[in-house]
């Protein structure tokens, strides 16, 4: 996440995972646009993480310092006294249905597993951990947790988030609540869904398949722009697309990151800033968007 420009140029403010800021950092600068991080603590991929940050911009949610490790990337402290500017258009991407949470607090899945790492590492128990989560299973899930310590060894920190992690997989009703709780602040955003990568054997991962289509179908549904990545990547090739061949195929490459911003640019930026300057031609927008349309009258 980062700041690569000033308020006065055409502002975009990304909520989400590297496969926004990635393109983003690429193409911003160069577009004569303005990336902006301010309060935007770290990736959210969930629903739920996504409203909690829109809520951290608005100042109406308060983080818990014990559990800020699985939340948050950036320092507390810093995220805390920054202020939000209100951005010309939001990007907010949702790639995953697993809602994760300790207490009221949605936590990030990432930093989870790197906090919970000698216990969540192992596939076999990782699952098995999940499956009695999402059965709400909370004696047999506090029983592993304390087999597990009792064997191996928790801090005392680690030992109480798994016990009291919660699991709810997305609703089309938690989406289209989610959603409509965060579009007035972030005028009408730009839904973007994960990409709908092959594995090994080149069939969908389901999950992933799901919220794609889920994710793709409610924004719809509420009228908002959605943005699936899936055609494009599948034009330039998942081989020259996706970063990693692990199981994750979740990393986009430096090329396709910069042909993303350039079907962004193409869709939707462009729009977006011609129907400003059509319908408010003042000087003051003029002045705003004039990188833009240099760096637009350069590109052809």
């Amino acid at each position: 996440m980062s700041n690569t420009g000033s308020a006065e140029k055409f502002s975009i403010t990304a909520i989400g995972t590297c496969r926004l800021d990635a393109p983003l950092r690429l193409g911003a600068q160069e577009s004569g646009l303005s990336w902006t991080g301010q309060r935007i603590y770290g990736y959210a991929h969930s629903i739920s993480e996504c409203v909690q940050q829109v809520r951290f911009l608005k100042h109406e949610y308060v983080p818990d310092p014990a559990l800020w490790d699985i939340i948050g990337k950036k320092n507390l402290k810093r995220a805390l006294s920054e202020r939000h500017q209100p951005s010309d258009l939001y990007l907010l991407e949702i790639s995953s249905r697993k809602q994760l949470y300790v207490d009221e607090h949605a936590v990030q899945i990432n930093h989870l597993k790197s906090k919970c790492f000698p216990f969540l590492s192992d596939v076999g128990r990782k699952t098995h951990y999940w499956n009695l989560l999402r059965r709400k299973d909370f004696a047999g899930q506090r029983q592993m947790v304390d087999d597990f310590a009792a064997e191996f060894g928790l801090s005392e920190h680690v030992h109480e988030i798994l016990i009291k992690l919660r699991l709810e997989d997305t609703t089309d009703a938690d989406l289209i609540k989610g959603l409509g709780e965060v579009r007035e602040f972030l005028q009408e955003p730009t839904i973007v869904t994960h990409v709908n990568a092959l594995d090994r054997m080149g069939q969908p991962i389901p999950s992933r398949a799901l919220c794609v289509e889920q994710v793709e179908r409610v924004s719809k549904s509420l009228g908002l722009a959605v943005f699936n990545p899936t055609s494009l990547m599948q034009e330039f090739g998942q081989d020259n697309a996706i970063e990693d061949e692990s199981d994750s195929l979740a990393h986009f490459t430096e090329a396709f990151s910069g042909r993303l911003f350039e079907r962004w640019h193409e869709e939707f930026l462009m729009r977006r800033i011609d129907e400003v300057l059509i319908s408010t031609p003042t000087e003051p927008n003029r002045s705003k968007y004039a990188a833009h349309i240099t760096s637009r009258a350069k590109l052809g």
